[in-house]
């Protein structure tokens, strides 16, 4: 067996590296968004997480609706615009 170092793989300097837009995006907080329904709060994080929330329930045409919280990811798509997902 023979160890040793080879140079064939390029280490990339900190200051090529991509930076992290989202750490300092203005939709880092929690939000009052509007729904289709009610008012909801809408939490976006630092690693792209989303989660809102919808009133748990609500008067619908057959009685009572059972909701929940959406959660997907989020992106920069420049400094002030997002693109997300959410399910």
């Amino acid at each position: 067996m023979v160890l040793g170092s080879s140079s064939h793989f390029r280490r990339a300097p900190a200051q090529e590296a991509a930076p992290d837009t989202r750490v300092s995006h203005p939709i880092l907080r929690v939000w009052m968004v509007a729904v289709p329904t009610d008012p909801a709060l809408a939490v976006f994080s630092t690693d792209g997480a989303n989660i809102q929330s919808a009133p748990t329930a609500r008067a619908g045409p057959q009685g009572v609706i059972f909701t929940g919280a959406q959660i997907g990811t989020w992106e920069p798509a420049d400094e002030r615009r997002i693109h997300f997902t959410g399910v």
